[in-house]
């Protein structure tokens, strides 16, 4: 086997670094080098934390509910997480004008990896209610609630505010056992919604965990649970919302159409209905008693064309005759 011929390598002219500054090139590469990593580090880990020094805080007050204010500017209320600048600044907790209080929040900056490592410092307001504040707080949620019971179904866009729970919270915080168990008797009273009664009992849950006695209200609590709030799926027609007192009127019959229709003679009826047969008194849907006077109801809204008919025939009550037939009695204002 014949041996390979090698063939020599090409010439290499070689490379000479120059002193520079007065410097072996080993001297001033690390310089460079050094210099390079240093600034990075600076720009990744300090120049953040100079540009913005301050810290980030989650702020809360044991007055739940209470309105937090940053050296008088509105945050929000419940739990709010804020960047606060470095410097020394007022934090102002406050319920609805009830009480309030103030305190000193001083703030060191952090400088390294603040946009990195954001670390989230919590910060607890002192529970700032005396007796009398306390009662007022209550007084306060329970209208709350009275307003909420108002609404019988909530949805994602509409929600429904844990009321109950903000006054159980505040109630072991504030170390009360008399006060919200007086509230959470006569509230349960405007319970009209499945939200409404799950929070009351996830408030009842959170008050014995903590060691209140809540057997006070035993018999609240045995009352709310047969009560059902179970939501209509089948769709009413307008037979189904005509009181019995209402009778059906003999065809009202035009040249080219015919409508069908209901007459009522007026009188006092009960309106709304009961959420549940369970006899347990203020649980309802706002029922209240009211008066109509006589009125006839088409069985079917009017379409387009059976008012063009009808304005044919009587054409003084077409749009641009408004003002005419408000001021002769005969609409409210509302015709379209």
């Amino acid at each position: 086997m014949a041996k390979k011929k090698e063939h020599p390598a090409p010439p290499v002219k070689p490379v000479h670094l120059v002193r520079k500054w007065n410097l072996e090139p080993p001297v001033y590469l690390t310089i460079i080098w050094a210099a390079l990593i240093i600034a990075v580090f600076y720009v990744v880990a300090i120049l953040p934390g100079q540009i913005k020094s301050g810290r980030y805080y989650t702020i809360s007050s044991p007055v739940v509910g209470s309105a937090i204010y940053l050296d008088g500017e509105y945050l929000g209320s419940g739990t709010i997480t804020e960047f606060v600048p470095s410097g020394d600044h007022t934090l102002t907790y406050s319920f609805r004008g009830i009480a309030s209080e103030e305190e000193i929040l001083n703030v060191r900056g952090k400088i390294l990896f603040t946009h990195l490592f954001p670390k989230k410092y919590q910060k607890t307001g002192t529970y700032y209610l005396n007796e009398e504040d306390l009662g007022a707080y209550y007084e306060s949620l329970f209208e709350d609630v009275v307003t909420h019971s108002a609404i019988l179904s909530y949805d994602t866009v509409y929600h429904y505010p844990p009321l109950f729970s903000f006054a159980a919270q505040t109630a072991v915080n504030g170390k009360d056992s008399h006060q919200i168990l007086s509230f959470l008797q006569k509230s349960a009273y405007f319970i009209t919604s499945e939200e409404m009664r799950k929070d009351y009992s996830d408030s009842l849950d959170f008050l014995k965990e903590h060691g209140l006695d809540t057997s006070a209200l035993a018999s609240v609590t045995e009352k709310l649970a047969q009560l059902t709030y179970e939501q209509k799926s089948t769709r009413q027609t307008v037979s189904d919302l005509i009181p019995e007192s209402a009778s059906m009127i003999d065809t009202l019959t035009y040249d080219r159409m015919e409508i069908h229709g209901f007459r009522y003679d007026g009188g006092s009826f009960t309106e709304g209905r009961p959420v549940t047969e369970t006899s347990y008194p203020g649980v309802q849907e706002l029922q209240r008693e009211t008066s109509v006077n006589p009125f006839i109801l088409s069985e079917s809204e009017i379409s387009e064309y059976q008012y063009a008919l009808f304005l044919e025939e009587n054409p003084s009550w077409a749009k641009d005759q408004k003002e005419t037939l408000i001021k002769a009695g005969l609409v409210d204002g509302i015709l379209p």
